[in-house]
């Protein structure tokens, strides 16, 4: 408790004596990243995917923001790296600037009847209005000259001690990182990131350069004929991510906004997640007007289990049993998993776009330092990705209409299981439909093989894996007035293989409700969800239906100074016996002179596990909060952002969660021994 205390009282402290003549720079700040938290929340679903789907958005957002793009110069690529933008936008907006450059005032964003509000609103978080383009690439001297840096840097303090602590991590309970990025106008970027997750050993063990986990990356732009090129950790996606989409994954929600986009998109890695990036060269060249080409190279260490035989001849063969991608190196067995294999890969794309039609044709080929061998008994791992070697090539095409657009991606690959011979398909394809100036219809096809096999793909699916998954999705998103949007979609997908904890094949059901209602400072909304999916019986002879009913609803009111945000969350889940989940939170943001100051508390009470509950709340840049809460208990948290000076930012957290029945939390090496949890979290951020 003096813990507490003590942290309560700086965090006060700092709040009240900060220097009252400083900007209002926290203002617009606080602004920017409210917007992209509303934007994550409300489009990608923070119930319908993994976390890490959604921290990743967000993460990517945030850094997006702080480069801002000048649409007096603008290029098609520089918009398309923005997700929430449809094909038909980004070609809407292109076309705009053309006939009308120089933009004199963001506001011209209103003649573009393809923009709605709640977009345009979004889109100021990322473009300002500048001086025309010169036409002239400046030297390097130049962009050096301009350059502009940011160093972050943040710190998590826990107030308990888990019994991995104790007994059993290699290194100490205290989370940390630092973001250092370099940007010089819209031609040169460069950024590291280092960080440590609790638990991890810090300068010792097999972390001998300190932290746990590094990435460095370069990335130039828009030097002649190169549109792009990055060196170090970067990402790629290709097409609709059928054999790569290690950019950004979207879940059904998000798939109503981004709109059969079928862009190839080269960027640097600055996520702290360790998986799903490349290490090495990639580079977007252009051919002609209208083809582009793109190559890439990667050469990169992966955590993996591995495992031995003995031949014939007496010698050991190892083999890769599993590949990880948690990052987690907290205990002797993790970090001996730690960078034990390596991954070579290599591939490109040529992509044609004209006015209306584009066509691309996507290759890429890899290999690890051992053969990947999974244990294939079980029924649902029985055409697992195995072997040496791996290939993938893909055709994709998109069509735009005045009213309606049709685009997809048909992917090959050699067929997984006993008879690797033969080619396994994966194709998925799109229809969208503008009706008229306000109303929006979506449909989406699927079909991926169950002996097919993209190691690195992410697109479109139902299950974790775009493998073993047929279906159909109906989405619509109708600005019904100037006030109120809709947005519904249903999907059907079928499993012909066996899944985890499914052993015949089974079907799913995903249906979605929204209703957004703005005026003014006023914003309602309100969700209902229902998820319908198959699993086995306790005895594993046949299927029983697992059913999820979710609803929200949120009421925002944002005054001069106050915010106010109350939410209340239902479940009623049969899995298959009945589950019921109750939330209900209310956050309170304070807006004074040069910070400021949020106070959020939310009560929970679910029968278990299966009708757990996210709450999305403030957190550190590039971070996206959404604890999952199940049980019975509170959360409570404070949080304030604060600008020391016109450069020097800082934000703190203290967060809460108290469990009324329960005398411990979690399990294992993770458990903590006692009813509640409690974490600081700090952050400095600096602008020179």
């Amino acid at each position: 408790m003096k813990a507490h205390a003590l942290s309560l009282l700086l965090l006060c402290t700092a709040f009240l004596a900060m220097p009252a003549s400083l900007d209002a720079q926290t203002d617009g700040d606080s602004v920017k990243t409210g917007a992209i938290e509303q934007f994550v929340e409300a489009t990608i679903g923070i119930d319908e995917v993994e976390s890490a789907s959604w921290e990743a958005l967000y993460e990517d957002l945030a850094a997006l923001a702080e480069q801002k793009i000048d649409l007096n110069s603008a290029t098609r690529e520089d918009l398309a790296a923005l997700p929430f933008l449809s094909e038909q936008q980004v070609e809407d907006i292109c076309e705009y600037v053309w006939r009308y450059a120089p933009l004199r005032s963001l506001m011209e964003l209103a003649m573009i009847e393809s923009m709605d509000a709640q977009t345009r609103k979004l889109l100021l978080q990322f473009v300002y209005i500048g001086d025309a383009a010169e036409g002239r690439t400046p030297s390097l001297k130049e962009l050096l000259t301009r350059s502009k840096s940011q160093l972050t840097l943040t710190g998590a303090i826990p107030f308990y001690e888990r019994r991995g602590d104790k007994n059993g991590y290699l290194g100490y309970p205290y989370r940390h990182s630092l973001r250092y990025t370099l940007t010089a106008g819209p031609q040169l970027k460069a950024g590291f990131v280092a960080s440590q997750d609790a638990g991890e050993p810090f300068f010792a063990n097999r972390n001998g350069w300190g932290y746990d986990y590094f990435t460095a990356y370069v990335e130039a732009a828009k030097m002649g004929r190169v549109k792009r090129a990055v060196a170090g950790r970067y990402r790629l996606r290709m097409g609709q991510g059928l054999i790569m989409g290690g950019d950004i994954s979207f879940g059904k929600l998000m798939t109503l906004s981004h709109l059969g986009r079928t862009d190839t998109r080269l960027r640097g890695h600055s996520s702290r997640m360790d998986a799903d990036y490349l290490h090495g060269v990639g580079a977007t060249i252009a051919l002609s007007r209208h083809v582009d080409m793109t190559v890439f190279a990667s050469y990169r260490n992966i955590d993996a289990t591995l495992d031995s035989t003995e031949l014939s001849n007496g010698q050991t063969e190892t083999f890769i049993k599993t590949l990880l991608k948690t990052g987690y190196h907290r205990t002797p067995s993790e970090m001996n998993r730690k960078n034990n294999a390596t991954e070579a890969m290599g591939g490109g794309s040529i992509t044609y776009r004209g006015r209306r039609l584009s066509a691309s044709v996507n290759a890429l080929y890899g290999g690890f330092s051992h053969a990947l061998r999974p244990d294939t008994q079980a029924l649902f791992r029985r055409y697992q990705a195995r072997g040496t070697h791996f290939w993938n090539a893909s055709v994709g095409y998109g069509y735009r209409g005045r009213m309606w657009g049709l685009s997809g991606e048909t992917a090959v690959s050699p067929a997984s299981g006993p008879d690797g011979d033969n080619l396994a398909l994966a194709t998925l394809n799109m229809l969208t439909l503008k009706t008229h100036q306000d109303l929006t219809l979506m449909a989406l096809q699927r079909f991926y093989s169950y002996r097919y096999v993209a190691l690195h793909a992410q697109s479109f699916s139902e299950g974790t894996a775009i493998q073993n998954e047929s279906g159909l999705y109906f989405g619509a998103k109708w600005n019904a007035t100037r006030q109120l949007s809709l947005m519904a979609y249903a999907d059907y997908a079928h499993f012909p293989w066996a899944r985890y904890l499914t052993d015949h094949p089974s079907h799913a059901f995903d249906g979605h409700f929204s209703a957004v209602w703005q005026q003014g400072g006023v914003n309602l909304t309100a969700r209902y969800r229902l998820h319908i999916r198959e699993k086995n019986n306790e005895d594993k002879t046949a299927l029983v239906n697992i059913t999820e009913h979710r609803a929200r609803l949120q009421m925002a009111i944002d005054a001069a100074r106050w915010n106010l945000k109350s939410q209340l969350h239902i479940v009623k889940a049969y899995a298959p016996q009945s589950s019921f989940g109750i939330l209900v939170s209310q956050n309170i943001a304070y807006k004074w002179r040069n910070a400021t100051l949020n106070a959020g508390l939310a009560y929970f009470n679910t029968d278990d596990y299966d009708s757990r509950l996210y709450l999305q709340e403030p957190d550190m840049r590039y971070t996206f909060a959404a604890p999952m809460l199940y049980g019975h208990g509170i959360r409570h948290t404070l949080f304030a952002d604060i600008a020391l000076s016109k450069a020097l930012m800082l934000r703190a957290k203290l967060a809460t969660t108290n469990y009324f029945d329960r005398d411990h939390i979690s399990s294992g090496l993770q458990q903590i021994d006692h009813s509640s949890q409690t974490d600081l979290q700090l952050q400095l951020h600096w602008r020179f």
